[in-house]
């Protein structure tokens, strides 16, 4: 009798949710078949059968919280007995299956319930402040449709502005540091997140040591990461740690953002549409595309004019895009 069980999730991670089952008992599975999903932090996670037989019990049903190296289920041979299991005291079957895929008005999947918690800690113990910036995007909207044609990726406004974040964090290293009990701790190295939206909650996976990326190089990133947060196929590693967010709701015509940081980060970054509008340029009024920037700070990691030089830098790179490393 083989025992499944739940993998390790990650050093931040605490317990997970099992969704839904894709396999019933008495089903004949193979070792990487899929057995069920389960919701861990901000992501769903598939978990393997990891043998092949039998599927003879399964212990935790949907709805049900469990922590990594518990046993979920048992697969075996036809007719082999199962081991007896103590009664799970920590059920939870408030319809979990039909949350996480969407559900009904008022039910909330596991992720948004994770998301809601980590927002609520956010707004009440990390003291926040805010810093809003116009950018001239005019050269850098010619420059990435340029760069899309030459290099074959489909480059977007993002790729930039993360590429011009990684080097406005390695020029002011003061932000790339997190509140901890003992004080600030430097972070040891730079990785960006970007915020997905899915139906049943926000995820942001990592652009991993982001200022060693070309823009080129990090549209190819982040294209794989979007698609597998939309297949859901992100695992802890993809959204552990991070040094700034960027959430960008400017495809919805929203002018600017003011966002609320991930706990863990110094800040994030929020990113309004990309538009033409009247702008003196050069001394003469003319039509110029614009975009605004929103960064909302941690007050006790990074001062206000730390903050300011770290935005000031992402506007000049981002107004003169051939400073950053294209590809």
């Amino acid at each position: 009798m083989h025992e499944v069980l739940v993998p390790w999730l990650g050093e931040a991670v605490g317990d997970a949710t099992v969704i839904r089952w894709l396999k019933e008992e008495g089903d004949v599975v193979a070792a990487e078949d899929v057995l069920l999903e389960v919701a861990a932090d901000k992501v769903v996670l598939e978990v393997e059968a990891g043998f092949a037989g039998v599927l003879r019990k399964v212990v935790a049903p949907a709805g049900t919280a469990v922590s990594a190296g518990e046993v979920i289920a048992y697969i075996g041979e036809p007719g082999e007995a199962v081991p007896r299991q103590r009664t799970r005291a920590r059920a939870r079957r408030a319809s979990a299956s039909a949350a996480a895929a969407g559900g009904r008005p008022g039910a909330l999947s596991p992720m948004r319930r994770i998301l809601a918690a980590r927002m609520a800690e956010s707004k009440a113990t990390i003291p926040h402040y805010y810093l809003a910036m116009r950018v001239d995007v005019t050269r850098l909207a010619e420059v990435r449709q340029e760069l899309s044609r030459t290099c074959g990726e489909r480059v977007s406004y993002n790729d930039f502005i993360i590429a011009a974040c990684a080097r406005a964090l390695r020029e002011v290293p003061q932000v790339n540091c997190r509140w901890t009990g003992k004080g600030i701790e430097a972070l040891p190295s730079i990785d960006i997140g970007l915020a997905v939206a899915l139906d049943e909650g926000l995820v942001v996976p990592m652009v991993r040591r982001a200022d060693a990326l070309t823009v080129s190089g990090i549209a190819a990133v982040t294209r794989d990461l979007i698609e597998k947060a939309r297949a859901r196929r992100l695992t802890p590693e993809d959204y552990r740690g991070g040094s700034l967010t960027v959430t960008n709701l400017g495809m919805y015509g929203i002018d600017f953002v003011i966002p609320i940081i991930n706990p863990g980060q110094p800040a994030i970054l929020g990113v309004g549409q990309v538009a033409e509008e009247p702008l003196v340029h050069l001394g003469a009024l003319a039509v110029r595309t614009v975009t605004r920037l929103t960064i909302a700070c941690d007050h006790r990691v990074v001062d206000g004019a730390v903050g300011a030089r770290f935005l000031e830098q992402v506007r000049a790179d981002l107004e003169q895009p051939e400073r950053l490393p294209l590809g």
